[in-house]
C-alpha cells in the first residue's frame, strides 16, 4: 500500500481539519455491474456488464486476450474467437456460464456549505457477495457493507474537509473556500477480474486553486486467496532493461504527439502505479511525468511474456498467469 499513498503523496500537495459547520451531504446508489465466467470449448470468456451493456471482457485461450465488442454491438471478439451478444448480454450454446457476481458502485458528495462548490466526491464499490465484500474492505481499510457504506464513507468524507479546514484560525468557511476552494474526487472500478484475481483502477482528482487540478490514475490487486498484491514489489523497477523498454514505447508516444525534449532517459523511470489487463502489465504515468498536462495519464502496456522475467513472479499469485502461457 506504501505505493498507492506514494501517488496521493504526490497528488495531495496540502490539504488542511476544523470543528463542524453547517453541511450539504449527498449519496446515490448506482445499478449492479455483472461480472460473470464462462467455460467455451477452448477456455474461458470473463465479461463485465451493466444496464447499458458490456463494459470489458478477456478470455484464456491458451493465454490471456483482451475482447472488443463489434460495432453493431451484436458480437463480442476476442483476437480469433467470437461470441453472440443480445442486449448486451452473451447468448449462444458455445459458452456456459460458470460463476458470476455483482459490483453496486455507489457515488457520496460531501459539501461544507450549501453555498459552497467546494466539495468532496467519492465513488466507492460493494457488494453483497461476503468474498468479494471482504477483499473491498481489504482494499478500503475498514469495514463496511452496501447498506451501511454511505454513513461510512460520507464520514471519511467530512473527516477529510475538516482536515483541509484545520488552519483557518477566526477566517469565515464560505471566504475561505472561495478563496482557497477545495475539489477532491476519486472513483473506483474493477478494470480486471479471473478465477483468482480482482484488479481495480482508481483515479482521483485534486484541485485546491489555480489554473487546474491534478489527476491521478494506478491499480490495487486482489488476490482472492492472498490479499493485496503489491505488483510495484515484484516487479524491479529499478532494472535497466524494462526501464529501456518502456522509454522506447514512450518515445513512440511522444513522436506521434509531437512532444519533443520533455523527459531525458536518466530522469525517465519505470512507473509504480501499475495495472494488470488481460493484454498485459500496464504502466501508467500521472501528468506531467513523461508528457505535459494536457495529455493526461500515459499508460504503457507491454505484454506478460515481455515482463515475465523482471519480476519474481513465480513466488507470486500471479505466478498462473505465466504458467498458462506455456
Amino acid at each position: 500500500m506504501e505505493a498507492i499513498m506514494g501517488i496521493k503523496n504526490i497528488i495531495v500537495s496540502a490539504v488542511l481539519s476544523c470543528g463542524v459547520f453547517v453541511s450539504s451531504l449527498f449519496a446515490q446508489e448506482t445499478q449492479d455491474s455483472i461480472y460473470e465466467t464462462y467455460q467455451f470449448e477452448n477456455g474461458k470468456l470473463y465479461v463485465a456488464r451493466d444496464y447499458n451493456g458490456i463494459l470489458f471482457g478477456g478470455i484464456y485461450a491458451n493465454g490471456y486476450k483482451g475482447c472488443e465488442v463489434g460495432l453493431d454491438k451484436s458480437s463480442l471478439q476476442c483476437g480469433k474467437y467470437q461470441f453472440t451478444l443480445e442486449k448486451g448480454k452473451i447468448v449462444g450454446d458455445n459458452a456456459k456460464i460458470l460463476d458470476s457476481f455483482a459490483i453496486k458502485s455507489q457515488k457520496i458528495v460531501y459539501r461544507q456549505t450549501q453555498a459552497s462548490p467546494s466539495n468532496i466526491s467519492m465513488l466507492i464499490v460493494c457488494s453483497k457477495n461476503p468474498k468479494i465484500q471482504n477483499l473491498l474492505e481489504l482494499m478500503y481499510q475498514k469495514e463496511f457493507e452496501c447498506t451501511n457504506a454511505q454513513q461510512v464513507f460520507l464520514k471519511e468524507a467530512e473527516e477529510s474537509m475538516q482536515e483541509y479546514l484545520k488552519d483557518i484560525g477566526d477566517l469565515n468557511v464560505e471566504e475561505y473556500l472561495k478563496k482557497f476552494p477545495l475539489e477532491e474526487i476519486t472513483e473506483d472500478k474493477l478494470y480486471y477480474f479471473d478465477e483468482n484475481l480482482l484488479v481495480f483502477e482508481k483515479m482521483s482528482y485534486l484541485y485546491t486553486g489555480g489554473a487546474h487540478g491534478n489527476h491521478g490514475k494506478w491499480g490495487v490487486v486482489l488476490s482472492k486467496k492472498e490479499g493485496i498484491v503489491e505488483l510495484n514489489e515484484i516487479i524491479d523497477l529499478n532494472n535497466l532493461e524494462l526501464k529501456q523498454i518502456l522509454w522506447e514505447k514512450y518515445q513512440d508516444i511522444a513522436a506521434k504527439e509531437k512532444v519533443k525534449d520533455y523527459i531525458t532517459f536518466e530522469n525517465f523511470k519505470v512507473s509504480d502505479a501499475i495495472l494488470l489487463s488481460y493484454d498485459g502489465i500496464v504502466f501508467v504515468y500521472q501528468p506531467y511525468e513523461i508528457m505535459p498536462y494536457v495529455y493526461g495519464n500515459i499508460e504503457i502496456k507491454l505484454p506478460l511474456e515481455v515482463v515475465e522475467k523482471f519480476g519474481n513472479f513465480k513466488d507470486s499469485p500471479l505466478k498462473y498467469l505465466f504458467l498458462r502461457q506455456n
